[in-house]
């Protein structure tokens, strides 16, 4: 069963990185089957979460500094670029929409309500101020760390607000 759990939760943030990165609005349809079925499935918000933080480690939020002996390739790897076997890296403009799409489905589960209160906890909104503590009190990336702000600001913001 949990290997079935955990492929689901790979499957998921695959979604974000396809299709939310194409349709912000389809963030909110995917996050409610991801709260909904992580109701039913204790231990698929775990993985789901485990799954964005790998893809997508501005989510912890964590940097990789290049480290001596480590090359280029290696420590755009660890930020979540994709490189093809050939040693091709991933253009930055595509990195940043699918870490977009990763986010954005991210930010849409934090506000998304949970439709059985007494059955299991979800992922909530104080994660998100979590999140925005800990982003805003780090060295920022270049380009990434504005785009993150931005993308949790644009799904989030309104529901932290309230």
């Amino acid at each position: 069963e949990i290997y079935c759990i955990n492929l689901l939760a790979k499957k998921l943030v695959k979604q974000g990185e396809e299709q939310v990165s194409s349709r912000v609005i389809a963030a909110f349809p995917i996050a409610g089957v991801i709260v909904h079925l992580s109701c039913e499935y204790p231990g698929l918000m775990d993985l789901f979460i485990a799954h964005c933080h790998a893809s997508c480690p501005i989510l912890v939020p964590m940097y990789f500094k290049l480290q001596q002996g480590m090359n280029e390739t290696d420590h755009l790897k660890l930020q979540g670029y994709k490189v093809s076997e050939e040693g091709v890296i991933e253009k930055e403009d595509l990195y940043l929409k699918r870490m977009s799409g990763i986010i954005r489905l991210y930010a849409a589960v934090l506000q998304t309500v949970n439709p059985y209160p007494r059955k299991s906890p979800i992922h909530g909104l104080e994660n998100g101020w979590t999140w925005f503590a800990r982003i805003l009190n780090t060295e920022p990336e270049t380009s990434i760390t504005a785009t993150a702000i931005l993308d949790m600001l644009e799904v989030c913001g309104y529901a932290l607000m309230r």
